[in-house]
């Protein structure tokens, strides 16, 4: 019998760090109950051109197992989701290439 290595990482990393979430597409269509993800917030250092000191810029993002959305559904800019009872667009989805896609998020309610 094959182990499924993916889904028994993903399962520890999500049951471990992983929150609740309903995820909203554009089109409406409707989203599997117990979604979860792994929200993040990040601070980056940046230099803009002709500063001379460093400014921090907050990112949000939603880490997501692809494999826990409808077969071939792609995540799309203005998507909405709730986590921690906020509502947020989804800025940008960024597939890893290992089965996880992290949302960048911008906070709209």
């Amino acid at each position: 019998m094959a182990v499924d290595i993916d889904a028994l990482t993903s399962a520890a990393l999500l049951a471990a760090f992983g929150e609740p979430i309903a995820y909203v597409p554009r089109d409406q269509a409707d989203m599997p109950d117990g979604l979860r993800g792994i929200f993040d917030r990040t601070q980056l250092q940046v230099l803009m051109q002709d500063e001379v000191a460093p400014s921090s810029v907050a990112k949000t993002w939603l880490g997501v197992r692809q494999a826990d959305f409808p077969p071939g559904f792609k995540h799309r800019q203005k998507d909405r989701l709730v986590v921690r009872g906020v509502t947020y667009d989804v800025a940008e989805a960024l597939p890893d290439g290992q089965g996880w896609v992290y949302l960048e998020l911008g906070r709209i309610g």
